[in-house]
């Protein structure tokens, strides 16, 4: 298959995501304009609870910068936490709007013009925290399931499926550092795979990298708790934050194979269904998630307006300076 095919099919499955993705989108707006009730509720609730969702939300976005920054390190670059921010908050909502992940793209090329963080070591920074980023989801999922075991009454087979999902991760995070070696002289296309897994290797072995990068998780994790935990709230159902970590650990898992931006109506739609096997209410999980996800759209959207001019000065002042070191 030629280059030229391969690009044409790219294009036709970004149009195909993008057009499911306008669908969902649609679904959803139609399912908060005949559920009333759910907007009646937000709208009334204390504002306490839309600014600790809001405020949590922010400082998720900030996290994941950071993410950004520690990995960064690891291979000896100095990454400003100005510029992971910035960047970080415009690509998630350029991410949110326009299909082809343009925003990571847009991201990827500035830290390459700044930096000199290559294409190769970016891709081993997604991959390396995503990683990270499971294995602590699914130690918080089998806690809150743990606790939440005595409410439901739902026994013990799914947090035991849960904790072997956990042990599963780490596992297999260990396996891969222990064969590392082997695995990388097995890689085919070496000419661009070998520098992506080679940093990614060096992610997953530099202990400095993960204590940081899981602390970043284990905090991510339970300001989400804390946010869903308020959304609760806001909608007059039982809160609780072992509710909120068990829902932002579900949002989680569900969203560890994306298929659409965000994995919109997915998510709603795993923790609804979840929420019935634990006889309560399919809309009430898709509400939590939904509100959740009205947050995600306007912090990263307001913060891209906000820091829209800011991110351009610097991107064109990356590319003067690479334009110029390049002439000297």
């Amino acid at each position: 298959m030629s280059l030229k095919e391969i690009s044409a099919n790219k294009i036709l499955r970004g149009i195909i995501v993008f057009t499911v993705y306008v669908i969902v989108v649609v679904v959803l707006i139609r399912y908060i304009s005949e559920n009333t009730e759910m907007t009646e509720r937000i709208l009334n609730a204390p504002r306490v609870y839309m600014i600790i969702g809001i405020v949590t939300m922010a400082a998720s976005l900030f996290l994941s910068a950071l993410l950004d920054v520690t990995c960064a390190d690891t291979y000896g670059i100095k990454l400003q936490v100005k510029d992971a921010a910035v960047f970080s908050i415009v690509a998630t909502a350029i991410n949110l709007v326009i299909p082809f992940q343009m925003g990571s793209m847009l991201k990827a090329v500035y830290y390459k013009k700044k930096m000199e963080l290559s294409y190769s070591r970016y891709i081993s920074i997604m991959s390396g925290t995503v990683v990270i980023k499971l294995a602590v989801t699914f130690l918080f999922l089998t806690l809150s399931l743990l606790i939440s075991t005595f409410k439901w009454n739902t026994g013990m087979k799914i947090v035991g499926i849960a904790f072997l999902l956990f042990l599963g991760s780490v596992a297999g995070v260990l396996m891969l550092v222990f064969l590392q070696e082997k695995i990388l002289i097995i890689l085919p296309f070496k000419k661009y795979t070998y520098p992506i897994m080679r940093g990614f290797f060096d992610i997953l072995s530099d202990k400095k990298t993960m204590a940081l990068c899981s602390l970043n998780n284990f905090a991510y994790m339970i300001l989400g708790g804390i946010r869903l935990s308020s959304i609760f709230a806001c909608l007059g159902l039982p809160a609780g934050i072992v509710n909120g970590m068990l829902y932002w650990s579900l949002c989680n898992v569900s969203s560890a194979v994306p298929i659409l931006p965000g994995n919109i109506g997915i998510s709603e739609a795993f923790v609804g269904l979840t929420n019935m096997l634990f006889n309560e209410d399919f809309n009430a999980g898709v509400s939590v998630v939904l509100v959740n996800r009205i947050y995600y759209y306007l912090v990263a959207i307001a913060g891209a307006l906000i820091l829209a001019v800011p991110a351009w000065i610097m991107y064109d002042r990356a590319s003067r300076d690479k334009t110029e070191a390049q002439k000297t």
